[in-house]
């Protein structure tokens, strides 16, 4: 019981730091870079940055199953010129993360679904910043979905935005964006995805499932975070 109580001390006190505005404390601990504000800030249109060399591997190459399945499919639509190609877009319904308190509201949940692991922004994904595996997602940065391939990571704080913006070699096309607000006293979450490209009907189709699964363990995450 006391460990309990000492466990849940700890989560309001990193709540209430968050929602005051500081970093995540997790992160420091563990030695990793805590996102500024500065890098918070979504640049304008989407911003497609490379990998260094020397970073550790994270599932973009065609080596790991997704990978293989990937380039397949990419070279299958490309020996056909294109498969299913045109506009898309979907959108789960809004799932709801948790009731607003003194400690807890959109904001709070915001910096911790952008600055917590990667995986719990981008489906399947497990390395994170530095190459650290379940590590936590970087703003500019790029993390490899499972089974899509890689994307760029970046959020707008202003307005509470998530956003993963494919790059070259995904297999879709587009960007998926999360949004964040409260709503008479609930904190809730959207994903929505738009774009262009290959597999269009396998995206529309797919998507919601995948991405209200993504955000039911989103909330989860939460609620074990303030338990």
């Amino acid at each position: 019981m006391m460990a309990d109580n000492g466990r849940q001390a700890a989560n309001a006190a990193r709540l209430q730091a968050m929602a005051d505005g500081a970093p995540d404390p997790v992160a420091q601990m563990m030695g990793l870079e805590a996102p500024t504000e500065e890098k918070l800030q979504m640049k304008a249109g989407p911003v497609v940055l490379q990998r260094n060399d020397d970073d550790p591997p994270s599932g973009g190459t065609g080596t790991t199953l997704g990978g293989m399945f990937r380039t397949g499919m990419n070279g299958i639509a490309s020996f056909f010129g294109g498969l299913n190609v045109r506009q898309h877009s979907y959108a789960t319904t809004p799932v709801f993360l948790g009731d607003a308190t003194d400690t807890f509201n959109a904001n709070t949940a915001f910096r911790i679904l952008s600055q917590g692991p990667v995986g719990l922004t981008v489906p399947g994904a497990i390395r994170g910043e530095g190459g650290v595996q379940f590590g936590p997602r970087i703003e500019g940065g790029t993390a490899y979905a499972f089974m899509g391939g890689p994307v760029t990571t970046t959020s707008d704080a202003e307005t509470a935005t998530i956003s993963n913006v494919v790059q070259d070699g995904h297999l879709f096309g587009g960007r998926v964006d999360q949004r964040i607000w409260e709503e008479n006293g609930r904190v809730m979450t959207q994903i929505f995805g738009t774009g262009y490209g290959n597999f269009s009907r396998i995206n529309e189709v797919m998507g919601v499932p995948l991405f209200t699964t993504m955000a039911h363990f989103q909330r989860q995450y939460i609620r074990d975070l303030r338990d």
